[in-house]
């Protein structure tokens, strides 16, 4: 498995579940036929999700447009401190597909207290032929999302499940040059990630699947608490 590189169009289903029930469902992958390996240590993700002053990108994820962009800002381990190889990163849904692409940032000392400014500074560091660098021109940070996950795989790596536990979000406050932490309610959740050539696959293995596929965005959720409308 390589998060690092582009990947093509690939099918994901979500899984929200309570966050009591995480342990759970770990040992049933661990019991599951298609025999679930852990892919890939766990570890902390970063996100800085960024929009325009008017949150186009929010609005139409909110209306469910079928083809839709996000732009973040992911890196992984320690939210504050020196971050390593921190990357901008368009996640690109079609329907129930999704594809990405990536740009590596420079590493940087970052803090809550300086996220706009240090935004700024990354964006400002990509060469000036990078696609992504014209794309987040004209955006700004709306809200940053943090969780914990694990990463478990079957079908050689290309049939995927994650677990995500421990989300916290934060959102910018008066002014919007500080970031301050903003309630988001407790919750997991389980996302399904394969390749086109898996669908039967995937179709076996949610068939055992003791939850059910809805819909779940940890942005959307991050944004409703962030956002003072």
């Amino acid at each position: 498995m390589n998060e690092k590189n582009d990947m093509p169009f690939r099918f994901e289903r979500k899984y929200p579940l309570p966050a009591e029930r995480a342990g759970e469902f770990e040992q049933f992958l661990k019991l599951h036929p298609e025999s679930f390996r852990t892919a890939f240590p766990p570890r902390w993700v970063n996100s800085i999700y960024l929009d325009t002053l008017d949150h186009a990108a929010f609005h139409r994820h909110v209306e469910g447009a079928s083809r839709r962009v996000k732009l973040r800002i992911r890196w992984y381990g320690d939210l504050e401190g020196a971050i390593e190889r921190p990357q901008l990163e368009a996640k690109i849904k079609m329907n129930n597909r999704n594809a990405k692409r990536r740009a590596a940032l420079p590493d940087a000392a970052f803090s809550l207290g300086d996220l706009p400014r240090q935004v700024a500074r990354w964006l400002a560091a990509l060469p000036d032929d990078e696609p992504l660098k014209a794309r987040a021109a004209h955006l700004r940070p709306v809200t940053l999302v943090r969780y914990h996950r694990q990463y478990h795989c079957a079908g050689g790596e290309r049939c995927r499940v994650t677990i995500d536990t421990q989300l916290c979000c934060f959102g910018p406050g008066p002014g919007g040059a500080v970031f301050r932490r903003v309630a988001v309610g407790a919750g997991a959740v389980v996302e399904l990630k394969h390749d086109n050539d898996q669908t039967g696959l995937a179709a076996e293995i949610v068939d055992r699947f003791p939850i059910r596929s809805s819909r779940h965005s940890k942005y959307l959720k991050a944004m409703r608490a962030s956002m003072p409308w």
